[in-house]
């Protein structure tokens, strides 16, 4: 994870390294107004993921982690309360953890849609870009 300032310095903030931290930072990630960053990623044995929070500071936390079935299928979303809202995908073959979700401020995570195949998808990567 990097940041650009405005006259052009590169820092890094963060350096994935895998395992139960996430290691394939492959969606954006959204700001709030005090500096953090949050996002969603997967491991690099590609079986989980994790949400994240990168503080001002470059401080690096798991705000939840994903079990086997399930892994983030795009980046994650704020509301005006602070809370994230995401997809995960499936790695099984079946739709279980597919699904979207939503992680509250207190680390409450809640599944707010499970998918169910045809006709409602699988996936969850084609409603995370909708959101």
């Amino acid at each position: 994870m990097f940041k650009i300032d405005a006259a052009g310095h590169y820092t890094v903030l963060h350096r994935f390294t895998g395992g139960d931290g996430g290691g394939q930072p492959y969606y954006g990630v959204v700001p709030d107004s005090a500096g953090n960053v949050y996002g969603a990623i997967g491991t690099i044995k590609g079986d989980a993921g994790v949400v994240f929070k990168i503080d001002a500071a470059g401080a690096y936390t798991v705000l939840h982690t994903f079990t086997s079935a399930a892994y983030p299928s795009a980046g994650v979303i704020r509301d005006a309360a602070g809370s994230l809202y995401g997809t995960t995908a499936t790695n099984s073959g079946t739709c279980d953890g597919s699904a979207v979700f939503k992680l509250d401020t207190a680390g409450n995570y809640t599944v707010l849609y499970s998918f169910t195949g045809e006709p409602d998808g699988c996936a969850g990567k084609t409603l995370q870009s909708a959101v």
